[in-house]
């Protein structure tokens, strides 16, 4: 879990809530020749490339996905912390040593997505919730999803509010963004909603 909580009033209070998914893209290589990779079966045969410009495939026993592209990056999706992800990288690095040109260390990680769920441990009216947050980007239209979709601005990120009190957030790409991000969509739910 990360996030913050405090005696503060309601509206003041850090949420906590738990990243669920990480996108992460890696440099490896200059260049990876995708066909002569498949070929070889330097991944095994579980690779999977029809009618794509990558290579995909799972990576471990958690079954982490990983895209190699030929321009010698790869995206690790799957991982809830930025150490498991650089595990995936460097297993997939051993795994293709052979293919790589110029060594190069792995680079550093560079996070394109994180999406996280939290429960504000109440129960919320979205319709109240609509009406108050006029003027906002949001949609509310319970007969096609049961959720209140909130986009943010800043930090740009969207986030969906269901009336249990969950919440699921996406689209920040740090997680100093992530906490600013839960913490404003949870003031503007909370203010709208009492």
């Amino acid at each position: 879990m990360h996030g913050k909580s405090s005696g503060a009033r309601e509206s003041e209070r850090r949420i906590l809530y738990i990243v669920q998914n990480l996108v992460v893209t890696f440099r490896l290589a200059r260049m990876f020749p995708l066909e002569e990779i498949v070929k070889s079966r330097a991944l095994g045969t579980s690779v999977r490339k029809i009618g794509r410009p990558w290579l995909g495939l799972r990576v471990g026993p958690q079954n982490r996905y990983v895209a190699i592209y030929p321009n010698g990056k790869i995206v690790v999706t799957g991982c809830r912390t930025i150490e498991e992800t650089r595990e995936v990288s460097k297993e997939i690095a051993g795994m293709l040593a052979s293919h790589i040109e110029s060594k190069q260390p792995v680079s550093e990680p560079v996070i394109q997505n994180i999406v996280a769920t939290s429960d504000l441990g109440r129960k919320l009216d979205l319709v109240m919730v609509a009406r108050a947050l006029a003027g906002q980007d949001f949609e509310y239209e319970p007969e096609q999803f049961p959720g209140l979709v909130l986009r943010l601005r800043n930090p740009r990120s969207v986030v969906i509010f269901f009336r249990t009190g969950n919440l699921v957030l996406t689209g920040t790409k740090s997680f100093g963004e992530l906490e600013k991000a839960v913490d404003a969509a949870v003031r503007l739910v909370i203010d709208a909603s009492q």
